[in-house]
């Protein structure tokens, strides 16, 4: 089962109504400030960004893309 979760059919090629799309501009920005010049430390940093992005930042995109949650 979903354990609570809920299934969000979203519209294709509309960025601007895809939630993911505001995720991997945070992900991106903070790559660009964190990674280093090796493999390893893009893995980390990443891992990092990734890390910092919880629950409540994941509704606000929705919620930033029209979406009520």
């Amino acid at each position: 089962g979903l354990a609570g979760a809920s299934v969000w059919w979203l519209p294709p090629y509309s960025p601007e109504l895809n939630p993911i799309e505001k995720l991997w501009s945070k992900v991106k920005s903070w790559l660009r400030r964190a990674a280093g010049d090796t493999l390893e430390a893009l893995t980390l940093a990443a891992g990092d960004a990734f890390g910092a992005v919880g629950p409540d930042e994941c509704a606000n995109y929705f919620r930033a893309c029209g979406y009520e949650t």
